[in-house]
């Protein structure tokens, strides 16, 4: 199930090539930076997405595989003489959590670990980590209803142990929304990168061309001692973030803008396969 996520240059300026001579006259370079906001506007779970078929029945494949997973192991305890259960969430730092979702929807751990008590008390031994995978992060959806909880009817004070499971929806919006939370950091990175170099290039007034989106500037890594790529991506695009930049060979000035995030198209290059 894992998706890499896909980076891939779009066709952006339309032009074959194009060798730069800006005037001497020309007025000092400025790149300008603009909708670094627009990339942190993405709606959080629940989406506004209606899964398809497909993804659904890949989502209940995985649900049912991980609740298996945790009743065996619930059995397993319970089979050692343990008659209640406890459980330990590991936060993850790695992903947001918005404090208006619910707490199965927050994605506040990576792992759980079920730790069993005999009557007296004493904690068994054994422990259990879950989910045994990790990815997507989704998967720690399905997780036990209550802790602590009793393994067996003879402790009438504890709720019995039973797992809680999402359903097809909110683990696919799950999934979505662990891929969504790490990609804003990247692009900014990216595109600020990309205009450093371009200011460079317009302020060295270093011959370039450009060719599908991507400025070449062999002159960019030798005028900066190795420390800039030669390569410019003025137009960038991932699945759900990206980048255009406009050149005024006149003024000698460019502006590099963040597109805004397109939710459906994003499902869509992941794999997910909304049916709208």
């Amino acid at each position: 199930m894992k998706k890499l996520l896909k980076l891939f240059v779009t066709v952006g300026l339309g032009v074959s090539a194009l060798v730069s001579s800006p005037s001497a006259n020309a007025t000092a370079p400025v790149v300008e930076i603009l909708g670094e906001g627009d990339i942190y506007s993405i709606p959080t779970p629940p989406y506004k997405l209606t899964w398809s078929k497909e993804a659904n029945k890949i989502a209940v494949d995985q649900i049912d595989l991980l609740k298996t997973q945790l009743l065996n192991s619930m059995a397993a305890l319970k089979q050692a003489g343990a008659s209640t259960m406890t459980t330990t969430y590991v936060k993850n730092p790695r992903v947001y959590i918005d404090p208006k979702l619910p707490a199965n929807m927050g994605f506040q751990a990576e792992i759980f670990q079920l730790h069993g008590f005999f009557a007296s008390g004493k904690e068994l031994e054994m422990t259990f980590t879950l989910p045994k995978s990790t990815y997507p992060l989704a998967n720690n959806l399905v997780h036990p209803k209550a802790t602590p909880c009793a393994l067996t009817t003879f402790n009438s004070q504890l709720p019995l142990c039973s797992a809680f499971t999402p359903t097809p929806k909110e683990y696919n919006d799950g999934r979505l929304g662990e891929l969504l939370s790490v990609g804003p950091q990247n692009v900014l990175a990216l595109g600020r990168y990309a205009a450093k170099q371009l200011n460079v290039v317009l302020s060295h007034k270093l011959k370039y061309s450009v060719k599908n989106g991507t400025m070449n500037c062999p002159d960019l890594t030798k005028s900066t001692n190795g420390g800039l790529q030669a390569q410019v991506r003025l137009n960038f695009q991932s699945a759900l973030w990206g980048w255009t930049t406009k050149i005024n060979a006149k003024t000698i000035t460019a502006t590099l803008i963040f597109n805004k995030p397109n939710l459906l198209q994003a499902a869509k290059d992941y794999g997910l396969n909304p049916a709208g």
